[in-house]
């Protein structure tokens, strides 16, 4: 036996007695029971708007590279991401049309426990979403809407045929021209209000209320005019139109693309009391008018929000 063979013999022995215990490799799944809550919707589509605000999320490669450069860190890389809106305490259908339109997968849960009691029925109001509000998610991420679950309710008798339910959450607006303290002093020729309103979503000073062409398919808007106080609505970016104006096209998740069938035209600017205002011609509206007219357009309407006095 030369030398090597004995190094070989020497290394079975050693590890001849080593073996797995029987356990290793098991796995153990634990199932959270969930249910799904499918609404129906009755009367009304209420109606909701949303931007979606795009943050950088940055990553920063910080493996030490070999050579000379080993000290130094690779450049870090801006990745787009969505900005949770906060949806607790709202309507859950209207918490759902809201993160759908902001880029994002909605799903209404009732928590797991409870299913099985009688006489409940699931919420109708937001208690929580995971992800949670401010947290950046990315576009077309599942996000939970999260309701409880409460006594089922005693029929009550249905309103009167002349006295439609009302969707509009800043009450009645008239023209809907003049609402939260600003108003809206010009829209195109054949766009009107839609009827419906929208207080929240954007912080606790916001509102959207939504306009629209005639024969517009219900639940759908050509305009859409948002107020807040989050200046993560103002986008600095594109065209300059005026003085803190900046008019732009993004896509579902609010990164900057050319004009087309896929991005929403908007225009952002500041206005006194350290509010945001910011204008969105939906992509069929924007087509309807072609790209020229609807920039001049969407900057008109912009141009001529106001503080109401």
């Amino acid at each position: 036996m030369n030398v090597e063979e004995a190094l070989k013999e020497a290394m079975r022995a050693q590890v001849g007695e080593v073996y797995a215990p029987p356990s290793m490799g098991s796995a153990v799944r634990r199932r959270r029971r969930r249910s799904l809550v499918r609404f129906r919707t009755t009367g009304a589509v209420l109606v909701t708007a949303a931007v979606a605000i795009t943050v950088p999320v940055v990553l920063t490669n910080t493996t030490p590279q070999a050579g000379p450069a080993s000290g130094a860190s690779a450049p870090a890389i801006a990745v787009p991401g969505i900005v949770v809106p906060d949806v607790v305490g709202m309507n859950a259908k209207k918490a759902y049309l809201l993160l759908e339109q902001a880029g994002l997968t909605p799903m209404i849960m009732t928590p797991g426990e409870g299913a099985d009691k009688a006489g409940v029925v699931a919420g109708e109001n937001v208690i929580l979403t995971e992800p949670a509000a401010g947290a950046v998610a990315d576009p077309k991420a599942l996000v939970q809407i999260k309701v409880p679950w409460v006594p089922a309710p005693t029929a009550s008798p249905e309103p009167p045929a002349d006295k439609p339910a009302t969707t509009s959450d800043l009450g009645d607006l008239g023209d809907g021209l003049t609402w939260m303290g600003v108003h809206v002093g010009y829209l195109p020729e054949g766009v009107k209000w839609s009827g419906n309103s929208y207080a929240g979503g954007f912080g606790p000073k916001s509102a959207t209320v939504p306009y629209v062409t005639e024969g517009l398919e219900e639940g759908m808007y050509s305009i859409q005019v948002i107020v807040g106080v989050d200046q993560n609505l103002l986008r600095r970016d594109g065209q300059k139109v005026g003085p803190d104006t900046w008019v732009n096209n993004y896509n579902e998740g609010g990164g900057e693309e050319p004009f087309g069938p896929a991005t929403t035209l908007t225009a952002s600017r500041d206005i006194p009391g350290d509010q945001v205002v910011q204008v969105l011609f939906s992509p069929d509206y924007s087509a309807s008018l072609g790209e020229e007219r609807a920039r001049t357009e969407i900057a008109k309407v912009i141009e001529h929000i106001r503080l109401e006095k």
